[in-house]
This record gives structure tokens, sequence and C-alpha cells, in this order.
């Protein structure tokens, strides 16, 4: 069975930071309205990685599902 990802959460390429990436409308609309987050022009959001677990439980909560690469 296949589960699709509404995050996929990467490395930055900068020391302690990481990129939300949305994978879908849904996902984007949560980072945006719900979480108040800013986009980069590619529409991904930069989060410090010590936020990463909350991240993800509030992701969780509102069901939607990250994938850590």
């Amino acid at each position: 069975m296949s589960v699709s990802r509404d995050f996929t959460l990467v490395y930055s390429g900068i020391r302690d930071k990481s990129l939300v990436i949305s994978q879908n409308e849904e996902a984007y609309n949560f980072i945006t309205d719900e979480l108040d987050m800013l986009t980069l022009s590619d529409g991904s959001a930069p989060v410090d990685n010590c936020r990463l677990t909350k991240f993800a439980e509030l992701a969780e909560n509102a069901h939607l599902v990250c994938d850590f690469n």
C-alpha cells in the first residue's frame, strides 16, 4: 500500500536549518495559513532543526504526513 506524503523535510545546506517542502496544496495552505510560516520563492519553508519534531507533531495532528530525507 502506498502512502502519500504531504511534506518532505530536507537539510537546507545551512547549519541547523531544514526546509519543509509541501507536496500538495493542502499542505502548503497548512504551513502558510495555519502556522503562518514564511515561504521562499520555490514554496519551501525554512525551519530550525530544533523545531522539526514540533512541526511533525503539528502536521500529524492535522492528519498530514511528513517524510524525512
